[in-house]
Parts: structure tokens; C-alpha cells; sequence
């Protein structure tokens, strides 16, 4: 059965001069952002781009809009926007501690974090260890159905592999181990029917994710987020990045800020949605991922590719996305998203409070089109 468990995470300054940010997201609720599709589905046609000549001073203006449209929304959290180097950033509220929201919040993303998962499984393809064309079989040959599925038809939802929601907590337990909880997800997933045969629908599915998580593990021999550190998180500099089972386990992420409403099962949002981290290294992690310091520049366009255009989905990402790149999260009371437009110069991530999901393709469209002025 379900068991509630509040996850403490750090208010402990771990940043340095750069202003970090809280992210929050659907660390354990690995359902929840199946039902955004509809802020993800808003393209450039949505979005009316104005003038930049609006004949004020453009650092004060977009500052000032940034904040106004935040206040008017009622938004409590934490934003953070750069645009051509200028930074934008927002704090307003307290946590349900009665904590200060701050810049430098540490804070889970959930499926902001499947970006991560893809971007790693296409470096491990660059290094010759495995291939997005490989079948499932491959690795889990007691799968009957999974000689029909592919890794890259996984990693942009296309699959027909089930998600998971609430169901899952009746498999999985608080008191198992990493390993026997992913275990128990992978068999369960194994006796659920395909949704579609593989290919040729769209079904969002944090369950292909923790799959493609735990083939990272089969491939490297090392725990999903130690790969994912040493390929990724290192090398671009994201000294404030770790996972929720790292967070259970190390007392150097406690701190005073919790979340509503989080179950945390070992190993359960691996791939999918098990990162926690700052809006500093957010900010790096999408320069380094658009500006080709993570993947060459082939799988780069692979990852950003939309093989659903219905969805804008490509590789763990949505594409598309308030006319550049992104994804949505949302955990317990909590919502996140990243955003970047390379021809915009513009990066912008925030976590808010108890702001409802239908409200976040608004917010997001004020927010993008006040920055992109």
C-alpha cells in the first residue's frame, strides 16, 4: 500500500555566487505530469512574439514584466530566466515550513529529469556501448513483447510500455532495497499489455524511462545516477545535482524545506523523474546541452526531433515547446519546468507552489512572451 513518507531536502547554501533556484517536480508522484500535454502542445503560432523596439530600457522592462507577470499569477516559488546574459530572478513565499523561498533552494524536478536519461543513453550510443535501435529483448530477453520495441521508440513515448501512477505503490515497498524495488517495477511492467503495438501511437510512459534507467545500469555496471554523474553532471559542472535515493541516504541534503504529498521508494523514479537539483545547474545544464557541450551535434538533432507532432515530443524532451525546448514537472503540491530558446539567447526554469497545472501553459506563455520582447 501507499505510504506516505515527506521528503526533507536542503535549504543548505550549496551554490555559489551564481543564483541557484528551486526546481520542484513529481519526484514519486511519477504519474502526475502525463496530463500536461496540453501546455506542451502550444507552439510558436501560439505565442504572439512583440516588437523588441518598444522604446524603453530593455534590461528594466523585461525585469520588471518578469516580476509582474509572476505577481499577477499569485506565483509562490522561485523563478529564474537569463536572456542574452541578463538574469531575471524571483522569490516570493514560504514553503509549508514557513520557510523563505530562495534562490539557492535545492529541489526535485521529476520528469524535467527524463531530459538527462535520454541525453545519457544517446552518449553511452556515441561511446559505442549501446544502440537507441537496440530491442528491448536485448537486455530483458525474458520479455516476450519486447523484440518489437526499440530503445529510441522508448525514449520518445512510442513504445506502448504502460505508465505508472498510484498503482505502483501497492508493488513496491519503503522498506525494500534499490535493487528489489526495481525488480518488482520491472516484472510488473512485464505483465501489463502494451497500450498500442510499438510505433505507431504516443503514450506518455514513466515506466519506459525506468526501464531505459535500468538498462544504463545493465550496460555500464554502475548505479544509474553514478553514470549519469560521471558522463554528465561532472563534466558540466553540476556540483548541486544528485538523486532522491542519494537525498534518503546522505545527510548532507537535509536541511528544513519538505514537500507535500511525496512517497519515496527506493529506485522507483529512476530515469524519469529522480533528480534534485538548483536552478544554477539547470541554467548550465541547458547551455551545455544546446550549446554542444554534452552530445555531438547528430544526437543532439535526434534528441530535438519531434516524432509526434500531435505531442511535440522527441527524445525526453518536448519539442515545439512555447517555440523552443522543455519539459514540465509537477510533484505533491509543487510544479516545474525548464525552458530554452537558443535563438533567444533565453533560459528559464521555476518551481511554484500550489499552482495548478492547468494554469502552467498561461503562466508560461505570459512569461516567454514578456521575455522574448
Amino acid at each position: 500500500m501507499k505510504k506516505t513518507l515527506t521528503i526533507i531536502l536542503s535549504a543548505i547554501l550549496l551554490c555559489s555566487s551564481a543564483a541557484c533556484s528551486q526546481i520542484s517536480d513529481v519526484s514519486s508522484d511519477v504519474s502526475s505530469d502525463v496530463s500536461t500535454p496540453a501546455a506542451a502542445s502550444l507552439s510558436d503560432d501560439d505565442l504572439i512574439i512583440p516588437s523588441s523596439d518598444n522604446g524603453v530600457s530593455e534590461e528594466t522592462d523585461h525585469h520588471k514584466l518578469f516580476e509582474d507577470t509572476l505577481s499577477e499569477y499569485k506565483f509562490e516559488g522561485v523563478a529564474y530566466a537569463v536572456r542574452d546574459g541578463k538574469v531575471f530572478s524571483y522569490t516570493n513565499g514560504k514553503t509549508e515550513l514557513e520557510v523563505p523561498f530562495a534562490a539557492d533552494m535545492i529541489v526535485p524536478v521529476d520528469s524535467v529529469s527524463k531530459q538527462f536519461c535520454a541525453a545519457l543513453v544517446l552518449l553511452l550510443q556515441e561511446q559505442g556501448k549501446l544502440s537507441v535501435n537496440d530491442t528491448l529483448d536485448k537486455y530483458f530477453p525474458e520479455y516476450t513483447e519486447g523484440s518489437k520495441i526499440t530503445l529510441e521508440q522508448m525514449m520518445c513515448m512510442r513504445s506502448g510500455i504502460t505508465t505508472y501512477g498510484e498503482n505502483i505503490y501497492d508493488v513496491v515497498s519503503q522498506d525494500n532495497t534499490y535493487d528489489e524495488n526495481t525488480k518488482l517495477v520491472t516484472d510488473w511492467l512485464f505483465e501489463q499489455p502494451l497500450k498500442f503495438e510499438p510505433g505507431t501511437s504516443y503514450h506518455y510512459s514513466n515506466g519506459a524511462y525506468f526501464l531505459l534507467g535500468t538498462i544504463v545500469e545493465k550496460v555500464t555496471g554502475e548505479r544509474y545516477i553514478d553514470c549519469l554523474r560521471k558522463n554528465i553532471l561532472d563534466p558540466v559542472g553540476m556540483k548541486h545535482t544528485g538523486s532522491v535515493d542519494e537525498m534518503v541516504s546522505s545527510a548532507e541534503w537535509t536541511g528544513g524545506v519538505t514537500y507535500k504529498n511525496i512517497d519515496l521508494q527506493p529506485g522507483l523514479t529512476k530515469g524519469g523523474g529522480d533528480i534534485l537539483t538548483t536552478a544554477g545547474d539547470m541554467t548550465l545544464w541547458m547551455d551545455s546541452l544546446s550549446g554542444g557541450k554534452v552530445l555531438s551535434e547528430e544526437s543532439y538533432e535526434a534528441m530535438t526531433k519531434d516524432y509526434t507532432p500531435t505531442e511535440g515530443y522527441g527524445l525526453g524532451i518536448r519539442v515545439n515547446f512555447f517555440g523552443g525546448f522543455g519539459h514540465p514537472g509537477s510533484i505533491g503540491s509543487y510544479t516545474a519546468l525548464d525552458y530554452y530558446d537558443p535563438d533567444y539567447k533565453l533560459t528559464l526554469f521555476f518551481s511554484g507552489d500550489s499552482i495548478s497545472e492547468s494554469t502552467i501553459p498561461m503562466l508560461c506563455t505570459d512569461l516567454i512572451r514578456n521575455l522574448k520582447k
